[in-house]
């Protein structure tokens, strides 16, 4: 009798046991199952990876595009100051100019060039101009004064073409100003 017991206590522990295996197992495989993604999550992700990164390769596109502009402008803004102070100070750049007359910045196309123009104390000599510097600006288009010139000591600036300067690129647009009173900044447009 105590052996008929014992195997009925085997059976069924190893009941319990097979139940408990099974109840593992199904804990098991769903948490395991969670542990992983699904293909409908996995596309989401990708699909909002690329979304993000196409609008951030437009916006950093713009921002450049607005930085070539920009630069172009500053640049131009930069040379009409040097020739403008070289003007104002009476700076004459070589050994070759008695009497300082003007600094100019003459622009065509893409490209300019800073002058400057002396009178020279020998009889019959006629003033020509020297060239200082010639550069360009890339990627943009200049429409506007195509000449300007600077004075000795801080006389008023004398422009052919307008007062302005456009400077165009990429559907970007800044504008150069040069007042009568001497005063050069960028508007933005």
């Amino acid at each position: 009798m105590n052996e008929i017991r014992k195997t009925q206590n085997e059976k069924r522990n190893t009941k319990e046991t097979i139940g408990n295996v099974y109840r593992v197992s199904r804990i098991a495989s769903c948490v395991l199952s969670q542990l992983g993604f699904t293909l409908i999550e996995l596309l989401v992700v990708i699909a909002l990876t690329g979304i993000l990164s196409t609008i951030g390769l437009v916006n950093y596109m713009d921002f450049n595009r607005s930085q070539v502009v920009n630069q172009a402008s500053k640049k131009i803004v930069q040379e009409l100051r040097f020739a403008q102070n070289m003007a104002q100070t009476n700076k004459k750049e070589g050994t070759d100019c008695d009497t300082l007359k003007n600094y100019s910045v003459n622009f065509s196309g893409n490209t300019y060039t800073i002058n400057r123009l002396c009178f020279s104390s020998l009889p019959n000599v006629t003033p020509t101009p020297s060239l200082i510097k010639t550069d360009s600006v890339t990627a943009v288009t200049l429409t506007g004064f195509t000449y300007v010139e600077f004075p000795v000591l801080r006389q008023a600036p004398t422009t052919i073409g307008g007062n302005t300067m456009t400077v165009t690129g990429y559907n970007k647009t800044r504008t150069i100003i040069v007042d009568p009173g001497g005063t050069i900044k960028i508007v933005e447009e």
